[in-house]
């Protein structure tokens, strides 16, 4: 499947749940029945830099096309690639084939990288190439990750919470006061934080909008950092937030 001339941010439950499941299930449009496909089929999304948001950042590798010239659709070249693959089928799934299978004959060795969420393709694919001592092919997933709008605000907002309250419990009237202040902010990137996730058009923060923001982003690790739920504020009642540290040795950097 290929979704040509991407043009903004990708984020789609949908998709996330198509790659990581080997049939989609979904309402017929305009009928009351479900049907359900199969969905092995490889996805491409081709675009100028392309940029992926929420699950699907650990779902997508990215390879990078630099022609190095002004018009790259008046290129010549001295072969038809598709003639050429068709020419040439059996030998290049030979060559192919020979890289998973000489692993598997090695006793498919260990390695120190961690495991992908995708096994299949981890034993088959990726673990036999980094067992040639070939490039990692999940390393561009880094890239993605910090292209990754949605990321870079709970970053932010992670950050904000973290020199308002340090590792105390607060309050998200609490956290407005801090950033916002009276008139102008006097932490003005503390202010920046939170309007990007909870800002109105007046540029003030939106405490409805923040509150639901916090309470969907509970228990999200984020740059080694988790914020949990606390006891209510005993006088308000009001829902109080505090930050975790996360040791592990996966932790983003």
């Amino acid at each position: 499947v290929l979704i040509d001339n991407v043009d903004r941010p990708v984020d789609s439950g949908s998709l996330c749940a198509v790659l990581t499941s080997a049939s989609y299930s979904e309402r017929l449009l305009g009928a009351n029945q479900r049907i359900t496909v199969p969905s092995t089929v490889t996805w491409f999304l081709t675009g100028n830099h392309l940029e992926f948001v929420g699950d699907l950042t650990s779902r997508v590798m990215v390879s990078t096309l630099d022609p190095e010239c002004e018009r790259p659709e008046a290129r010549e070249f001295n072969r038809d690639l598709l003639e050429y693959v068709k020419a040439n089928r059996g030998e290049l799934l030979a060559a192919a084939l020979t890289i998973p299978l000489a692993y598997l004959v090695a006793g498919r060795p260990a390695l120190p990288d961690a495991r992908s969420r995708f096994a299949t393709w981890d034993d088959f694919v990726r673990r036999p190439l980094i067992w040639l001592d070939r490039p990692d092919p999940m390393l561009t997933q880094e890239d993605v990750r910090e292209n990754d709008s949605v990321r870079e605000s709970l970053i932010g907002v992670h950050r904000a919470w973290q020199q308002i309250f340090g590792n105390n419990l607060g309050t998200v009237a609490e956290a407005i006061k801090a950033a916002d202040g009276v008139g102008q902010s006097a932490r003005p990137e503390l202010l920046e934080a939170f309007l990007t996730v909870a800002g109105n058009k007046d540029r003030t923060i939106n405490s409805r909008r923040l509150g639901k923001y916090l309470a969907r982003c509970v228990r999200t690790v984020e740059n080694g950092l988790k914020l949990v739920k606390g006891l209510p504020d005993p006088d308000t009642h009001n829902q109080r937030y505090h930050l975790v540290e996360i040791q592990s040795k996966y932790r983003s950097q």
